[in-house]
């Protein structure tokens, strides 16, 4: 067995989720209290989703923590099966808040709706669009040098942020519009339709995670892309040491992928001594060169098929 290290670039992520953490907690403090003064649903909805946010962002520093430890008794593998754990526990409490959010939208237009035109709508669209802006633009950078699934998860949310704050500050101004024409029963189903609209467009994000961090836990194959390159890496090995059976058993669960090989051999496979096994070990180790993933690599040698 043979595995890399994320250690060089875990603190730098637990650091971001903590910078994540201290602005989330911020935001949703904002939208709470400006969505309850202007007493507006859709700020509400705003503000307890980025509460939530918090939460789930504090989840995930605990994760990038727990990662970092090696396995011992107990967690013989590790702490690596956590990340896809909290990252789905996050998405499902995303797409039930927004559920929630369409009930709550559905009971307001039964009872009338309510204007929005306040300026406390307006302030508070224009801040949190600035701020989650540039959170999602900082985060995505560090997503395009890593490719941690923790940060894209968290960055995904703060794209959210975005437009949402874009719709009400719509909103505010279709509302502001339709007052100053003297459609006030049209102007004040805005909010509702606001919350639906936010919903409609940012549910696929959270839906798109869910189903791949269940996928992750359920320890399904990783892409076809990945499973090909690891097969021609040990095909190409197998050349140079005069073998060509083997089996792959193969697993990823968030940045994390699991390989192990078979190589099947008969009698005429020559061993000069342990340390040629561990060259062939070596050499698929550096074949595979995947710096994105923490690898967890083995390779075994069997002379009956039926243990490959």
């Amino acid at each position: 067995m043979y595995k890399s290290s994320a250690r060089q670039r875990q603190p730098t992520e637990t650091s971001i989720l903590k910078l994540s953490l201290g602005v989330s907690c911020i935001t949703a403090g904002i939208g709470v209290v400006f969505g309850l003064i202007s007493e507006s649903n859709a700020i509400i909805l705003d503000g307890i989703a980025s509460a939530i946010s918090l939460i789930s962002t504090w989840l995930s520093v605990i994760a990038s923590r727990l990662v970092l430890k090696p396995e011992n008794e107990r967690f013989q593998f590790g702490y690596r099966h956590i990340e896809p754990l909290v990252n789905f526990v996050r998405s499902l409490i995303v797409v039930a808040v927004s559920l929630y959010a369409v009930l709550t939208a559905v009971v307001q237009i039964r009872q009338g709706g309510r204007s929005i035109t306040d300026g406390w709508v307006l302030a508070y669209a224009l801040v949190t669009l600035m701020v989650s802006a540039l959170i999602y633009t900082y985060q995505m950078r560090y997503v395009a040098r890593t490719g941690s699934t923790s940060i894209r998860l968290e960055a995904q949310e703060w794209w959210i942020d975005c437009l949402s704050s874009l719709g009400i500050l719509a909103g505010y101004g279709v509302a502001l519009w339709l007052e100053q024409r003297g459609f006030m029963r049209i102007a004040a189903l805005i909010d509702p339709i606001l919350v639906f609209s936010i919903v409609a467009i940012t549910l696929p994000f959270p839906v798109k995670t869910l189903h791949q961090n269940l996928l992750d836990i359920l320890l399904i194959a990783p892409d076809e892309e990945i499973q090909q390159k690891i097969r021609s890496t040990v095909a190409k090995v197998g050349s140079q040491y005069g073998f060509e059976r083997f089996r792959l058993h193969t697993s990823q669960y968030g940045n994390s992928l699991d390989v192990e090989v078979n190589i099947i051999v008969d009698d005429s496979f020559v061993i000069p001594g342990v340390s040629y096994l561990d060259r062939i070990r070596q050499d698929i180790w550096e074949g595979l060169n995947m710096p994105s993933y923490r690898l967890w690599l083995v390779v075994c040698f069997v002379g009956d098929e039926r243990w490959a």
